[in-house]
């Protein structure tokens, strides 16, 4: 059996909105995208973990993604539904 680890991965733009009253929009971008390259780094770096999956509906995460060697899926939203985590988790393990 082999170990995936699974990266949901929302649009950088609408990432870290809790930050919103100290940071600017485009420093929060920057900010999740620099913690996501981070955290997949760790990830494909880890021993026990034999595959890497990011799924999001963000072009540029997939193709940081792609650019190390991680497994993608384009996250689905169908229209009028609000993306959910669970759903996109089910999306990933199918």
């Amino acid at each position: 059996m082999r170990t995936w680890a699974i990266l949901p991965i929302k649009p950088f733009n609408l990432a870290k909105t809790r930050l919103a009253a100290v940071i600017a929009p485009d420093e929060r971008a920057r900010l999740a995208q620099t913690w996501y390259r981070h955290v997949l780094s760790a990830a494909l770096a880890t021993p026990e973990i034999d595959d890497v999956m990011v799924i999001s509906r963000d072009a540029r995460a997939l193709a940081i993604a792609r650019e190390m060697d991680a497994y993608t899926v384009r996250e689905i939203v169908p229209p009028n539904t609000a993306p959910s985590l669970n759903a996109v988790l089910t999306q990933a393990t199918e």
